[in-house]
């Protein structure tokens, strides 16, 4: 079919040129090429747009910093080509085997949920629209990576190009931390002001930064152990070890919580129950013999802190989201009304941040919501679970490594809004995608070293 459209492609594409190079500058025909490149190469190889994402948490923060338009709108177009490129491939390869799995239904039950929770409020329906958007539109790349059935070569290459990814913002971490680069004083305790610099890296928060790592740190784990040659075993452990220490330098109390459970998670996954014991007692002595992570552990129990969380930090906003609750129980305030991004574009609350995710969704959707949000949670663990069980040899340690880092980043979901950072539930649902599609695996690939 493409060979008959062909020659009008063909033209259409001179005809935008031609019109570029009269009234357009050199940078403009330049974007316009390399658009259009990427959206042959996307339609012709589905795979690749999947590998630019592998890398959000860098590009996103590059693209924003430049100031341009495209900084808020690249991801957008992508998942628009990337769906686009499935429904040529579904076409292309005459296939009626959609597989929704159960999240689709999950997901389905949320958004009729949510517009009524948007229905029944105040707010203006932009708002509302961008909310729920903002609540649902990652989960477009689980049933794109289920239903793009790719072989498990292409799995194991976006697993790696996400922990290469991590390496990455570690790495420009820990050359924050080294330099001492500037931290922002609302990211730091009042002791610690003077003393201690934050990793904000290319994610621009020491929050979302330790989000990311933690959320991958398991996955690089996960291939070391499945890794057999010398080389290999080699480079996986180098970048575990950078990932580590990029979350050491972002001293992100919350993420550490969430790494330990998704670490012992981890271990039950790959049937290595030992571990947990190695596991635990590495991360406790990391906290204890690191001095100023053991401070911010240790700064939880003064006084102090009590006093300031009390006023302004997570207990007031908790307990504000839980009045907002109270008042509002069963389809709650309205998406995007208070707690997160959304909300903070209109300043309601005065752009509160209610640093606890599953609250932001009681306080916005109700009762209602948080029982649908938790059902595409327990949904996307069943799914992740079930490609662990399709999976043989040592595939099962890295989709282990995978299910982990879901549970450190909905542990971590109790301290911080991570959900509303683009990269991160990028992520989050890619490595949910990769884990679950070994079930629709395509076979005939051996078990190998990357």
């Amino acid at each position: 079919m493409i060979k008959k459209w062909m020659p009008l492609i063909l033209v259409v594409i001179g005809c935008i040129f031609v019109l570029l190079a009269i009234f357009a500058k050199l940078i403009w025909i330049v974007v316009a090429l390399g658009g259009i490149s990427l959206i042959f190469i996307i339609f012709w190889k589905l795979e690749v747009g999947l590998a630019i994402l592998t890398f959000s948490a860098v590009l996103d923060g590059l693209l924003r910093a430049s100031g341009r338009l495209i900084g808020s709108l690249w991801d957008d177009a992508l998942f628009i080509l990337i769906i686009l490129a499935l429904i040529w491939r579904l076409a292309k390869e005459h296939r009626d085997d959609f597989h929704p799995t159960i999240l689709w239904w999950a997901v389905a039950i949320f958004l009729v949920l949510a517009i009524i929770s948007g229905l029944l409020s105040t707010l203006p329906y932009g708002h509302i629209i961008t909310a729920i958007r903002a609540m649902l539109q990652g989960s477009i790349l689980f049933f794109v990576i289920v239903n793009a059935k790719l072989d498990k070569k292409t799995i194991l290459h976006l697993a790696s190009l996400l922990i290469i990814c991590a390496v990455a913002v570690a790495g420009y971490g820990l050359i924050q931390r080294v330099s001492g680069a500037f931290t922002p004083q609302g990211w730091l305790d009042k002791k610690e002001v003077v003393n201690i610099t934050r990793a904000t890296s290319f994610l621009g928060s020491p929050n979302a930064t330790a989000g990311f790592l933690a959320l991958v740190l398991p996955v690089s784990l996960g291939m070391l152990f499945k890794v057999k040659r010398f080389w290999a075993k080699f480079f996986w452990s180098f970048a575990t070890i950078i990932i580590f220490l990029g979350l050491y330098a972002t001293l992100n109390r919350a993420a550490w919580i969430g790494i330990g459970i998704g670490l012992v998670v981890f271990a039950i996954a790959a049937g290595k129950r030992s571990w947990i014991a190695v596991f635990v007692a590495g991360l406790a002595t990391a906290i204890m013999i690191l001095p100023d992570l053991r401070f911010r552990f240790s700064s939880l129990f003064s006084e102090e802190f009590a006093t300031l969380t009390t006023l302004y930090g997570r207990t007031f906003r908790w307990e504000t989201a839980l009045q907002i609750f109270a008042d509002k129980p069963i389809f709650g305030l309205g998406p995007g009304s208070f707690g997160g991004a959304v909300a903070y574009g209109i300043q309601a609350f005065g752009g509160l941040y209610v640093d606890n995710f599953y609250l932001l969704v009681l306080s916005n959707y109700g009762l209602v919501g948080i029982i649908s949000f938790f059902f595409i949670l327990v949904a996307t663990i069943r799914e992740s679970f079930r490609g662990l069980m399709a999976t043989i040899g040592n595939d099962r340690i890295l989709i282990a490594g995978i299910i982990g880092g879901l549970f450190a980043f909905i542990v971590h979901l109790f301290f911080e809004n991570l959900w509303d950072i683009t990269p991160l539930i990028i992520t989050f649902w890619l490595m949910a995608g990769l884990a679950a599609g070994f079930v629709h695996v395509k076979k005939g690939v051996k078990n190998e070293d990357l």
